[in-house]
């Protein structure tokens, strides 16, 4: 599989995934494939991001870092990645949902349906963070931020009470999500033949 450095992060190229559906599968409904290369560029996105907000986190976390400019860059620098990494994250569950329709494979409700609780967290907070203007009269502690990060180990954003988890043990999400995926594919000359 062919890699990509990119600064301090490693990724696959999204073409890896699914490059092979277009000259495998001539039964494919219209609009499939581009869905799937699609859906293998907003995997890559989540992983960049990924990277970019574990990154981002050690700065908050570094002993060294005190209260200040550098951290409030760092903080910020966070937020936007985290900002980010949800809105990937909600693009895939569109494009999952599109393609689930469009192939009518319960496989694929099935790979939708294990993550619906994930993906109902991220829409969420993807909702507050871009309707944040509106939410903020209706907050009920005024104690509290719009946005914080929270935690130790477990780290989790909470925009307006949205919380979505951030740490390690979420960021394994894709790499399951991809594995599902990929066997998916693998699958499908069962059904479309080639």
């Amino acid at each position: 599989m062919n890699s990509t450095k990119t600064g301090v992060m490693t990724f696959k190229s999204p073409f890896h995934r699914f490059s092979g559906v277009d000259l495998a599968f001539k039964k494919l409904p219209k609009g499939a494939f581009g869905l799937l290369r699609m859906l293998a560029d907003q995997i890559a996105e989540i992983e960049i991001q990924r990277e970019r907000v574990r990154n981002n986190l050690s700065l908050l976390s570094d002993s060294d870092l005190g209260i200040g400019v550098e951290f409030d860059q760092a903080y910020y620098t966070v937020l936007a990645d985290v900002h980010f990494y949800i809105i990937a994250w909600t693009n895939v569950h569109k494009t999952l949902q599109r393609l689930a329709s469009l192939m009518r494979d319960p496989r694929l409700g099935w790979i939708l349906k294990r993550r619906s609780k994930w993906f109902a967290q991220v829409r969420q907070a993807r909702n507050n963070f871009e309707h944040i203007d509106e939410r903020v009269s209706k907050l009920e502690d005024r104690t509290l931020g719009l946005i914080q990060l929270a935690g130790i180990k477990r780290i989790s954003i909470i925009v307006c009470g949205a919380r979505v988890d951030v740490s390690e043990a979420s960021f394994k999400r894709i790499d399951t999500l991809t594995t599902d995926l990929e066997k998916w594919v693998s699958r499908m000359p069962e059904r479309f033949g080639t």
